[in-house]
């Protein structure tokens, strides 16, 4: 399966989105990657971010956005700086294609926030508010025939074989030469099949297949961060770990105990 955007149509959409709701909007691909987005400048954010630099940001997006794509629904939160996002999965043909990423609200409720000195709180106080009537309303108005037009599935029948073989054989040795001779596929078609319908290289999409399952038993389980490994396919746990990490910024330990922290309603 491939998913193709109209960059031009979804920064349009959240143009005009943003105009009328006063609220930040970022579109992204199932990978997490930027694919379009159009951010409100607001004084609050450029003041806070120069205080304390953009990885609290970044890694609050991450969160958000792990909670929703477990859910499968819009998830709301309070960011580390007191202000109200949101994430909501792009649903088209049944199969997710992407995730909205709306914020910089202030909240409906008063959610215990960090102590801001006297320019941070007035410039807080500034920042767009919308009412839970309001934020139900934008929420309906995001359907799939919102996104109808603006995002395309392509889907090719190897990769889709080929697709579904890796996700149920992780423990199997899959490598290039393995799935060439599964498939009867030269090497150039292997890489060509991947590289036009997932973006990515054969091994860099079985890394993030692996990935994706050991975020899932992380979250869904107890099991120890060894039998993850190994039931992912992974034997060296260190070499997971740094392939973890490299991909959430967090070890597997901490992503498992922030995403249990944050299934917490935040007071």
């Amino acid at each position: 399966m491939h998913i193709r955007y109209d960059n031009e149509k979804l920064t349009g959409l959240l143009r005009d989105l943003s105009i009328l709701t006063g609220i930040s909007l970022s579109f992204l691909n199932v990978a997490y990657e930027p694919v379009c987005s159009f951010k409100r400048t607001d004084d609050f954010c450029s003041a806070y971010q120069t205080q304390n630099g953009e990885d609290y940001c970044r890694h609050s997006d991450r969160t958000l956005l792990d909670k929703c794509r477990i859910s499968g629904q819009l998830e709301y939160h309070f960011c580390h700086a007191g202000l109200y996002d949101a994430a909501m999965p792009v649903i088209k043909s049944g199969i997710t294609v992407g995730y909205l990423l709306m914020g910089r609200l202030r909240a409906p409720t008063s959610p215990t926030c960090p102590q801001f000195s006297g320019s941070l709180t007035e410039l807080y106080d500034q920042v767009p508010f919308l009412n839970d009537m309001q934020l139900a309303s934008l929420r309906g108005l995001l359907s799939n025939i919102l996104f109808s037009n603006a995002i395309e599935i392509e889907y090719n029948e190897l990769a889709e074989e080929i697709s579904e073989y890796i996700c149920t054989h992780l423990t199997d040795e899959l490598s290039v030469s393995a799935l060439c001779e599964k498939f009867f596929v030269s090497r150039n078609s292997l890489y060509k099949c991947f590289r036009n319908y997932y973006n990515l290289t054969v091994n860099d999409y079985i890394v993030r297949v692996r990935l994706d399952r050991a975020k899932k038993l992380l979250t869904e389980t107890n099991e120890t961060v060894n039998r993850i490994c190994e039931t992912v396919g992974i034997q060296n746990e260190p070499y997971f770990c740094r392939l973890f990490k490299k991909s959430t910024g967090l070890s597997p330990t901490a992503y498992r105990r922030k995403l249990y922290m944050s299934s917490f309603p935040q007071l």
